[in-house]
């Protein structure tokens, strides 16, 4: 069937393929955008669980995740905990450091100043 569609009218071979092209490439941009939000949900959720599993108070695991969700002006959608801040915080808390040490290493991260005020560059490669 195709080849007869093509036989007769060859001229309708780049219509089809950059179409079918075009529905391939938003469907892997969509699904993996949705897979990356559900990712974050886990690894917000599975640090959630983490905290109530170590004995934590509700309060202080809110603190870590708003500071955590806390963003800068300049990107207002970012709204949950990045696999790398959940890891962080995962480990600062098997080393033992308080809530408090936790919250301010977050801000600090997501204020992305040093302590002069200076705003630092957001990836810095050695």
């Amino acid at each position: 069937m195709i080849e007869t569609l093509f036989a007769r009218n060859p001229s309708l071979l780049i219509p089809i393929v950059a179409l079918t092209g075009a529905a391939i490439v938003f469907t892997v941009w969509i699904v993996s955008h949705y897979w990356h939000a559900v990712r974050r949900q886990e690894a917000e959720t599975a640090l959630k669980q983490d905290m109530l599993n170590r004995g934590f108070a509700a309060a202080e695991i809110e603190r870590v995740l708003v500071s955590s969700s806390a963003k800068p002006e300049a990107t207002p959608e970012r709204q949950v905990v990045s696999d790398n801040e959940y890891y962080l915080v995962e480990k600062m808390l098997d080393d033992g450091h308080s809530i408090e040490d936790v919250e301010r290493l977050i801000r600090a991260f997501k204020g992305n100043k040093d302590s002069s005020g200076i705003r630092l560059p957001e990836r810095m490669d050695a």
